[in-house]
């Protein structure tokens, strides 16, 4: 299932990852931020608390985009390496930020997703090397 993996995350990543997002993940996915810098730093679980986070993160930006540059296919993961841009709400400052993060896949759906500093972490977390 890893090439149906891939183009789950594919979908969930898109320009329309607030209607597709939510069908890609588990009810109880684990979506792992605690790598990443500021106040919402830490570990969401379920839709609920993952909706939450994204209202708060979103409600942060005037505009806000995600452009997969790379997946791979690890089995039952896929690492899906971009970047996100956008400009803050209130400041108006542009931001382009790389992003990195291991989807973990059970029965086609995503269980666990944890974001990553670097792309040579994501890469160890799956068992590849670059």
């Amino acid at each position: 299932m890893s090439r149906e993996n891939v183009e789950v995350v594919r979908r969930a990543s898109g320009r329309d990852m607030a209607t597709t997002f939510f069908d890609s993940v588990d009810p109880e996915v684990e979506f792992d931020v605690s790598s990443s810098p500021g106040p919402l730093a830490g570990v969401y679980r379920g839709h609920a608390d993952v909706r939450e986070f994204f209202r708060k993160w979103m409600g942060s930006w005037e505009d806000y985009e995600l452009e997969v540059e790379e997946l791979i296919d690890a089995g039952d993961s896929v690492v899906m390496v971009g970047w996100e841009r956008g400009r803050g709400k209130g400041s108006g400052i542009r931001v382009e930020n790389r992003v990195v993060s291991v989807w973990t896949f059970r029965n086609g759906k995503a269980i666990r997703i944890k974001r990553f500093s670097e792309r040579a972490e994501a890469l160890e977390a799956v068992g590849l090397r670059e």
